[in-house]
């Protein structure tokens, strides 16, 4: 009997906690429609914000789980087994019916809520890689610098990982920038708390990562 009731309580958490990841995406998606055309009129600056947000509510709605050395992973998740033909990913994640989580570093997050409001990716695309030249990077350098990309990720991983941009300039940082990264880094408990903070940051900047 005990048992049975456990049971019952998992599975009404569940439901209600998948339930609540459903709305928010709806919701989301609902905004990401009636905010379209606006959203490619804005500046670079306002677009990094919104993305910045998006992020957050991805990240709420528990559709992408934060965790360092990984771009992404389980994405393939989102897609059903029998789809014969390319598949949108911002489609995919749009849906509030099909709500897999998909973790991601702080660039495969950025990534993932951009593709959430363009239409530029379809599962064919992915290289899923941390390479500058990997088309999932062309995307966020469409609206980050290469600098910028390598400072929030070494706040995030606690370390540079991104050394050299597309022409490949090295991209260095002074041991003031990599002190103010490492102790970003290590001042929270979660990946979560941790993208969450670097998504606020953006926003509080006006669409730049700033320490």
């Amino acid at each position: 009997m005990i048992r049975w009731i456990k049971l019952k309580f998992l599975s009404l958490t569940y439901h209600k906690k998948t339930n609540k990841m459903k709305a928010e995406i709806k919701a989301l998606a609902e905004q990401i429609e009636a905010q379209n055309e606006a959203f490619n009129l804005m500046s670079g600056a306002e677009q990094r914000v919104i993305i910045a947000k998006d992020c957050i509510i991805r990240i709420h709605a528990e559709q992408i789980k934060p965790c360092q050395n990984k771009f992404f992973d389980n994405l393939g998740d989102f897609k059903a087994d029998d789809d014969s033909e390319p598949k949108s990913i911002k489609e995919t994640i749009n849906n509030s019916e099909n709500v897999p989580t998909c973790q991601v570093c702080a660039k495969g997050g950025l990534f993932l809520s951009i593709i959430g409001r363009v239409n530029n990716f379809n599962f064919d695309n992915i290289w899923g890689d941390n390479d500058i030249d990997s088309d999932e990077h062309a995307e966020l350098l469409t609206y980050f610098s290469a600098r910028q990309l390598a400072y929030i990720e070494f706040a995030f991983e606690g370390q540079q990982h991104l050394d050299y941009d597309t022409d490949d300039e090295p991209i260095d940082f002074t041991d003031e920038e990599s002190n103010k990264a490492e102790d970003f880094s290590d001042s929270f408990g979660t990946a979560d708390e941790k993208l969450i903070a670097i998504c606020e940051n953006i926003i509080n900047n006006n669409g730049e990562f700033v320490l």
